[in-house]
């Protein structure tokens, strides 16, 4: 991915170009193509470039249009470009060229503000127009692109990086308490808040705007809870999924480089290659060619799917490049936490670094992948609910005597009462219940080890961060969905995921978390997403012919907590040695030391444990205790070559 960073002074200093330049060294790895700086009065933009598509080769950024008084600079990737570039000539707007930049700007140009609900893609993009002294910013609908910026009456900076806000001498380190207690409680709520009190991130579908030292901030995009496909036939539905399934992926091939896939030989990503090599064979990929990658776990039997992963590129008749995880000491996450300022950061997604290193090594650009299948592609269980919420006897009959069939009448019965009633509760007793079963799942870490007023301050985060979308739902289980698109730890694991593969110097793109597939999702009966035996069965059946049998009939999935073996004891022992610390982060030392003793070391698939992150926040805010020398030196740790 690309970098942006940018300083606007309101208190009659300017910005010297030496400031930018400096700021971009610190993230020099997001611009292996170039980095560029524009510079007037007391607005500096800077831009880290990397070439991801045929257009962007033509594209300099920060791209200054004198005439229109208008500056823009933008880390992203539009998927709908020649729609949107249509869309615009039909207006009588020109567009000189097609790269991403000018189909924004000249969007701009014809909706102003509005432009961003014409945008289909990846970005955080800053205008300015010098003409109103007016600053624009916005960030795409999920977030994948992440905007970290500092304001107050005098300067509003901004960048793809935090730490890099850090360096400013008018930001201090000053600890957001809130968002530190979040992450010591693994309850993540607010997608604003930083571990920083003075910087804060704009969150997914927001726009941002500022003029003179008046900021306002509003949400662009939200999914249509209301819609909702019907068609007569099962085989109609097939054909739709399928559809929006192979556009959204032959709009993210784009790449004047072979397309890298990640082949884990599950469901998702095996059926992201497969699509990708069937647009390839219809003449439809948007890209020289589609490589498989997969991570070589057969050290490990629960972590293991090269069977799976063979099989799928033994199916399409190409190649599997196989890649060892990548296996971390403690002392590296700690470093990473201290240098880059942030707490977030654990194993399952540090695993792949070595993978995403040797794609960037083949020539490769961007990384295509299955991320969000889980979360958008199953969670049927919920059309309990949806046919009792909607009355639908005859169907929810139907489906509970096939679960009887497949599991038992005593399963079924349960299903109905997990998925179906329970979440037809009120909030009010619905809160009681969640509270009580995570207790049961976390007895020594969670909200009970925080300090006074933690829990309360958990709660108070809780209920800001929750809200109705604009327009309803159309039944309460929509409410888990619309959860999901506001959940802080969502919005950290993808931001944290894009890091580590812009530090390889690569572009993640991630079909199922794009506003298509969710909205498919989200419009679908949710029977159609469940299976007694095997999940998924629409996606299955959508992939039926593109896949082997032997992913298709898959019902296991794999499990990665060897990436913790070793690695925990090492964090249970600093945690020990840092008891004095922890206390001061707020923790009760009581249920620290029963935390440490319980040995919760080994969290269940890509479950952080309390311990792990309170590891994480003692580098990130340089709260360690002295650990003898270091053969390392934090600030010089080139993690982008690691």
């Amino acid at each position: 991915m690309s970098g942006i960073v940018g300083l606007v002074r309101y208190d009659q200093q300017g910005v010297t170009r030496n400031q930018i330049e400096s700021l971009l060294q610190q993230m020099a790895y997001r611009g292996p193509d170039g980095m560029h700086c524009w510079v007037d009065g007391q607005v500096g933009f800077g831009h880290a470039m990397l070439h991801t598509t045929p257009e962007s080769l033509h594209e300099v950024q920060p791209l200054h249009v004198p005439e229109r008084n208008l500056t823009l600079v933008m880390d992203g990737r539009l998927d709908n470009g020649l729609e949107l570039r249509g869309r615009i000539l039909s207006l009588g707007m020109s567009v000189p060229r097609l790269t991403d930049a000018d189909l924004v700007l000249a969007a701009y140009l014809v909706w102003g503000e509005a432009c961003v609900d014409h945008l289909e893609g990846d970005f955080a993009l800053v205008l300015w127009d010098s003409s109103s002294q007016r600053l624009f910013c916005a960030r795409d609908r999920i977030g994948h692109r992440p905007f970290y910026y500092y304001h107050s009456d005098g300067l509003f900076a901004f960048a793809s990086e935090l730490h890099l806000l850090l360096t400013l001498p008018e930001v201090s380190r000053r600890p957001d308490t809130v968002y530190r207690t979040e992450h010591l409680a693994t309850e993540w709520h607010s997608r604003e808040r930083t571990l920083w009190a003075d910087i804060k991130r704009l969150p997914a579908a927001h726009i941002l705007s500022l003029r003179g030292c008046e900021l306002e901030k509003k949400e662009y995009w939200q999914p249509d809870f209301n819609a909702q496909l019907y068609y007569p036939s099962y085989e109609d539905y097939v054909e739709h999924y399928r559809e929006v399934h192979d556009t959204t992926v032959q709009r993210m091939s784009r790449s004047h480089k072979p397309l890298a896939c990640t082949v884990s030989g599950g469901l998702d990503s095996s059926a992201i290659f497969a699509t990708s090599k069937w647009l390839e064979g219809q003449g439809r990929l948007r890209a020289p060619g589609v490589q498989a990658y997969t991570l070589d776990f057969s050290h490990d039997e629960d972590a293991n799917e090269l069977a799976y992963a063979r099989a799928v590129t033994d199916y399409l008749g190409c190649e599997l490049n196989a890649v060892l995880p990548s296996d971390y000491p403690l002392d590296w996450y700690l470093q990473r936490a201290e240098h880059r300022a942030e707490a977030y950061c654990i194993p399952t997604s540090t695993m792949s670094n070595k993978l995403r290193q040797q794609v960037a090594s083949g020539g490769n650009r961007a990384l295509i992948g299955g991320l969000g299948g889980d979360q958008w592609l199953g969670f049927g269980e919920n059309c309990y609910m949806e046919l009792l919420a909607n009355r639908q006897w005859r169907s929810l009959h139907s489906i509970w005597r096939e679960d009887a069939k497949a599991r038992g009448a005593a399963r079924a019965g349960y299903y109905i009462a997990r998925y179906g009633l329970a979440p037809l509760l009120p909030r009010v007793i619905k809160r009681p219940l969640q509270r009580w079963r995570d207790n049961r799942e976390h007895l020594a870490t969670g909200r009970h080890w925080l300090g006074p007023g933690g829990a309360d301050s958990l709660e108070r985060g809780a209920q800001m961060a929750w809200r109705k979308p604009r327009n309803g739902f159309r039944w309460a289980g929509q409410q888990a969905d619309w959860s999901r698109l506001l959940n802080g730890r969502v919005a950290n694991g993808l931001e944290m995921t894009q890091q580590f593969t812009a530090e390889a110097g690569l572009e993640l793109r991630s079909p199922y978390w794009s506003e298509a597939m969710i909205q498919l999702s989200i419009s679908l009966p949710k029977h159609l997403l469940y299976g007694q035996l095997l999940d998924r069965p629409l996606h299955r059946r959508a992939m039926v012919g593109r896949l082997p049998e032997r992913v298709l009939q898959r019902d296991s999935k794999a499990e990665f907590s060897v990436t913790y073996t070793g690695i925990m004891a090492q964090a249970t022992a600093l945690v020990s040695a840092s008891m004095t610390q922890s206390v001061a982060l707020g923790l009760q030392e009581p249920y620290i030391h029963k935390a440490v003793e319980a040995e919760h070391a080994e969290p269940i698939g890509d479950e952080c444990d309390g311990l792990w992150e309170l590891c994480n926040v003692l580098a990130a805010t340089q709260s360690l205790p002295p650990r003898g020398d270091s053969d390392t030196d934090p600030h010089s740790v080139d993690y982008a070559s690691r």
